[in-house]
């Protein structure tokens, strides 16, 4: 059976630099390819680790609507207690679209970055998602040493 056309995609010729404690941030104007991306990001990352290190959230998901940004730490820790081998051990590389519907995300993304083995890939279209705000809220706040 061939694949419809709303399950292939086109691939982007992007990459990502390793930069690590860093959060990569994916923006860009609405239907973009920002989706399309990650979801290539999330494959490739998959075909070397196992999907559980690999977890991809979108909160256009209906389910995940009115996420507010002190919920994404009960993500973390649900996340944890269901792969507790996984914490302080290996790190763990998390997709987040459509990160600007939660409000407070920032703060997250920095706690997650300072407290645990994990890089992050962020993606959104809003204008916040575009200001030097992301650059420095949601930054590694301590140096590697």
């Amino acid at each position: 059976m061939a694949p419809s056309i709303a399950n292939v995609l086109t691939t982007r010729d992007a990459r990502l630099p390793a930069v690590p404690g860093k959060v990569h941030a994916v923006i860009g104007m609405r239907r973009a390819g920002k989706t399309t991306f990650l979801r290539q990001l999330l494959d490739e990352r998959r075909a070397v680790l196992p999907p559980e290190r690999a977890p991809y959230l979108s909160f256009d998901d209906d389910r995940l609507a009115g996420t507010e940004g002190d919920q994404l730490g009960f993500l973390l820790e649900e996340y944890y207690r269901r792969y507790p081998l996984l914490r302080g051990r290996e790190m763990v590389q998390w997709l987040l679209d459509g990160i600007q519907l939660v409000p407070g995300w920032e703060r997250f993304v920095r706690r997650a970055l300072d407290s645990e083995r994990i890089a992050i890939v962020v993606s959104g279209s809003s204008a916040r998602m575009l200001s030097r705000e992301v650059h420095t809220s949601a930054t590694r706040s301590r140096q590697s040493s």
